[in-house]
Parts: structure tokens; sequence; C-alpha cells
């Protein structure tokens, strides 16, 4: 639940950035940010009619721990340091902890911070060098994408901090679907031709092998994660 509303509000203000940006339509770009804030000011408005008070979720977490919010922790070493600790990759390659721990579920969510924040740097340097060469076009669509996946993820990393970093696997998952979202536009307004003719069938194949790669490890790593759900196992 909490995952959707991070999602929920960056993706429901990039029609606003659409106006921003220059765009006449202003009618279907204020209707679609109203009709998608609907979800979550409705959710507000339930527990003001049902429960007296429109912001019982946030009075809620103190109870189910820490809720202070770490505005720095995508700067803080802190952040990073699980992926130097011996044990941390020990509990990650353990079957017997994947199948019946509660750490590697926490180490898994821990690893996803490092992995997201590169892909984030990686996508957005490198629309913006081929923007800036002037090999890709209709850039100002795809800065919608690229800000709503960084806000998702800074917003989640920043309330993740004061837990360890618990959840951050489903919490990244929506901001790895923008990408992907961005990253098909790219490819579509990309002028390739500055590839030589004779390395783009290996290039070809190479993502293709890298695709194959990707797919059988979140494959995996979804058969793992249902196993321990129907386990009664923490997941994310």
């Amino acid at each position: 639940m909490s995952a959707t509303r991070i999602v929920g509000l960056p993706v429901a203000l990039i029609p606003l950035l659409n106006l921003w940006l220059g765009s006449r339509r202003w009618l279907w770009n204020l209707a679609t940010v109203s009709l998608a804030l609907l979800g979550g000011l409705g959710f507000f408005l339930y527990c003001q009619l049902f429960f007296g008070s429109w912001d019982l979720y946030m009075k809620m977490q103190p109870y189910f721990g820490s809720s202070f919010v770490n505005y720095l922790a995508i700067v803080q070493a802190h952040t990073y340091t699980p992926l130097f600790s011996i044990d941390h990759w020990q509990s990650l390659f353990s079957p017997s902890r994947a199948l019946g721990d509660q750490i590697w579920a926490i180490s898994l969510s821990q690893l996803f911070v490092p992995l997201t924040l590169g892909s984030l740097l990686v996508t957005g340097l490198i629309d913006g060098i081929s923007a800036t060469a002037g090999k890709s076009q209709c850039w100002q669509e795809r800065l919608g994408f690229h800000l709503a996946a960084w806000s998702m993820f800074y917003i989640a990393l920043a309330g993740g901090s004061a837990v360890g970093q618990r959840s951050m696997s489903r919490y990244c998952l929506p901001v790895h679907i923008v990408q992907v979202l961005a990253l098909v536009h790219w490819a579509k307004y990309t002028d390739f031709s500055f590839i030589p003719e004779r390395i783009r069938p290996y290039l070809g194949n190479t993502l293709k092998l890298g695709y194959v790669l990707l797919a059988f490890i979140f494959f995996a790593l979804n058969q793992i994660l249902t196993w321990r759900y129907a386990h009664h196992l923490w997941v994310a």
C-alpha cells in the first residue's frame, strides 16, 4: 500500500511537467492529474470519515518501528556499508537463508539500493549524452519518466533509512518499470547510425544475451520470493 502511494504522486505529476514544458493541452493534463490523485485523496477521505483522522496512517507508523526520514541517506556512506560486509554476501548466496531466514530478505533489499542508484545514473547519462549530441529526439517527453523514477527512489530511500533499507526491493520495482518506459522511448527516437554496421549485429546479440540473463535472474528471484510468501516468511 505504501509503495503504491509513493509511486502514485510522482507519476501523477508528470502531466504538470508537460504543461511547464509548453504543452497546450491544459484540460487534458489537469484532468489526468486529478484522476490519478483520486486514489490517494480517497484513502485520506476514508480515514477522515470512518476514523475521524485523515492522517491516521502517519500516526500509526511509530507503533510499527522507527519512522524518521533521513533526507541525506542517498549521499551517506552508511547506506552502502552492507555491501562491504562479508555476512551480507554470505546471507545472499546461502540457500538455507534464502528459503528460511528473515536476514536474507533484508540483505536483498539493501542490495537493491546501489543497483537502482547505478541504473538511474547510467540511464540518465546515456539519455543526456545522446540528446546533447543530437542523436536522440523528443527528450522532453522522457524527462517526466526520469524525474518520476528519481523521485520514487529518493522518497523510498529517505524513509527506508530508518529501518536499514528494508522493503527497498518492492519500492525499487516501480522505479525500474518507469526506467524501462524511458529506455523504450529513447530507443524509438534515437539515431543509431553512429554505430558501425559491422558492430551492430554483435551489439544486438550482446543485448539479447543480457536480456535473457536478467530475465533468468529475476524469474529465479520471483520463485524464491513466492516460496517465502507461501511459507509466511518475510518477503520484502
